[in-house]
């Protein structure tokens, strides 16, 4: 049961395709606000005298123009700069580095992407058919893209990306997405189509076709493919190109020149830090333009800043009540309503989980596929509760203040919660308190993890709360599917609305099926949406540009980035610059 496992401790590799919940506490976090570390600042004024493109001084980067200046006026420069953690290799092949990951968003292209609803659109590909029957995808690549290098795009880099993946196994963070592929057999008339087998017509989503494509003639064979190391640098088909990689210090993007669109004017340059969670203040002083914060309570590490600011979006990460459909009172859907309108998400949204998330009616992606998020599936209402509870025939027929059912039983509901997760113990807390009112008599049981997840493997739990971080494919039979799921869910429809949300479909095809599938989950409430947490990507002052993160894709929309920095007027010349600027600061120009 190890996706629902609970509390780990931060991994550097990237965590949107680890099949664990991996819910970050925000109660360590509150000492990183404390001031710039001596070496972080250093670090950042090396880094400045030494990157290309920065002409301003050293100290006017970090500080800027003193109080006493008589006017302060600004210049722009289209570049940005942001934290990373020192990687293995930028071989997105073999590496499980998050920043990596990151910096391949931008370099590389897939044959598909997903956009902002997770639905999968065309990127290297023309054109597709599916054939249900034989289990087959084919494909048309764009036959004018290119490689940085300028070397044109093939089928063969399709087969030759697949096999490379699959040759990886487990050792690649892309091993689930390639799984389900056969083969891939080229198409001897023209070398932009390819046919994809797949083994099974039940599994043959276009989402699993998101990953990195990756160049054929950049490699003899996969053994030197699995050889590029630390001196690797990538030649791709997205917007950016890798100019420039040192391993100890930076990496710097520039627009690629071959690119299908429109060619970045702008350079990205991400900055080796020795502690990338303390990137955070650099952001204060602009050495940092941007960086991305997964903790629930991210708004506080800024709040001596008003100038800069924190840009939302929904993670991949949803926390919820779990049900044991297998109890006796539990296996009554009416009876699960009825905790599910006692319980306020409002309130444990703002309480328990910092106002960091979004109310959500589905543990599928808010807004998955283009469907409507309504927020919370049944809003908080107590008489509502009462309601569903009175039409079971659940009374107090006692008269001690607490219901029995249909049967005359008493009622008690236990409420597990892993005990290192305040945020989760807040939220069991608060359902307790929403319990009492209804008059059904519960307790938390808060356990260590270990017990936790030992409880949820032998099903010794009636309600419990939980979390779940998805990979963007978002197949969610683990979820649902019968015999794969804790609360001992059971329904073939879903299981068909499932296998058929794999099975090949059209974007509109799959639209209607999660629509049909979404009505069915409503009235079955196996789960209960309490919160979709999200990300936040902080931002600099001094940074302007578009910034549409996704927890996918942090950096969507960096293409038109470009920074802010002041300068001062020289007091005995009309002129301005970053040269008189350094003049006056005594500084050396940082060319």
């Amino acid at each position: 049961m190890k996706n629902f496992l609970a509390g780990k401790k931060k991994e550097k590799t990237i965590r949107i395709y680890t099949g664990c919940e991996k819910t970050a506490e925000a109660d360590k976090r509150a000492g990183l606000k404390r001031g710039i570390s001596v070496l972080l600042t250093a670090l950042m004024i090396i880094s400045s005298a030494l990157l290309p493109g920065c002409s301003m001084s050293a100290g006017e980067m970090i500080f800027g123009p003193s109080a006493d200046d008589e006017k302060i006026e600004y210049e722009y420069r289209d570049e940005a700069y942001i934290p990373m953690e020192r990687v293995r290799t930028l071989n997105p092949i073999i590496s499980k580095d998050e920043d990596t990951y990151n910096i391949s968003r931008l370099v590389y292209d897939s044959l598909f992407e997903l956009d902002e609803h997770l639905t999968p659109v065309p990127s290297l590909v023309q054109s597709y058919t599916f054939d249900s029957e034989k289990a087959t995808l084919s494909i048309s690549l764009n036959p004018d893209i290119r490689w940085s290098d300028g070397e044109r795009l093939t089928a063969s880099d399709v087969k030759f990306t697949v096999e490379a993946l699959q040759s990886q196994g487990a050792a690649t963070l892309y091993n689930e997405y390639v799984a389900p592929v056969a083969s891939v057999k080229l198409d001897k008339a023209s070398d932009t189509s390819c046919v994809i087998q797949f083994r099974s017509s039940s599994d043959m989503s276009i989402a699993n076709l998101v990953f990195p494509i990756i160049p054929e003639h950049q490699y003899k064979n996969q053994k030197t493919m699995r050889a590029a190391g630390n001196d690797f640098i990538p030649v791709g088909t997205g917007p950016y190109s890798v100019s420039e990689y040192k391993p100890l210090s930076h990496v710097i993007l520039t627009g690629n020149t071959y690119y299908r669109g429109d060619v970045p004017k702008n350079t990205i340059t991400f900055v080796v830090l020795p502690d990338k969670a303390s990137a955070v203040n650099l952001i204060d002083v602009n050495n940092i333009s941007v960086t991305y914060e997964r903790a629930l309570d991210r708004d506080t590490l800024i709040a001596d800043n008003p100038d800069a600011k924190t840009v939302s979006c929904p993670a991949n990460r949803v926390e919820f009540l779990g049900f044991n459909t297998r109890k006796d009172n539990l296996k009554l859907k009416r009876f699960r309503r009825a905790v599910a309108y006692a319980c306020d998400t409002e309130k444990m949204l703002e309480t328990a989980y910092f106002k960091s998330g979004i109310l959500a009616d589905s543990l599928y992606f808010p807004g998955y596929l283009g469907s409507e998020n309504k927020g919370s599936l049944y809003p908080y209402s107590t008489k509502k509760a009462e309601a569903l509870l009175r039409d079971l025939k659940f009374s107090d027929a006692d008269n001690d203040g607490w219901l029995e059912n249909s049967k005359g039983d008493p009622i008690n509901i236990e409420i597990l919660v892993n005990d290192n997760n305040q945020s989760r113990v807040s939220a069991a807390q608060l359902l307790k308190t929403a319990l009492d009112k209804i008059k059904i008599r519960s307790q938390v049981i808060a356990v260590p993890e270990g017990e936790y997840n030992s409880r949820l493997a032998s099903a010794n739990f009636d309600i419990y709360i939980g979390g779940y971080t998805f990979n963007e494919r978002y197949n969610l039979k683990n979820m649902y599917y019968t015999g794969m799921n804790l609360p001992g869910y059971s329904n073939p429809e879903v299981d068909e609305y499932l296998t058929k949300l794999q099975s090949g479909l059209t974007v509109e095809e799959m639209l209607s099926v999660y629509s049909d599938m979404k009505k069915v989950l409503s009235k079955d409430i196996p789960y209960y949406c309490l919160v979709y947490t999200t990300y936040g990507l902080m931002i600099s002052p001094e940074l302007e540009g578009e910034q549409k993160p996704q927890f996918n894709n942090f950096y969507k929309g960096c293409e038109t980035w470009k920074s802010r920095y002041a300068v001062q007027k020289n007091d005995e010349n009309e002129g301005y610059g970053a040269d008189n600027a350094s003049e006056n600061s005594g500084g050396e120009n940082a060319d």
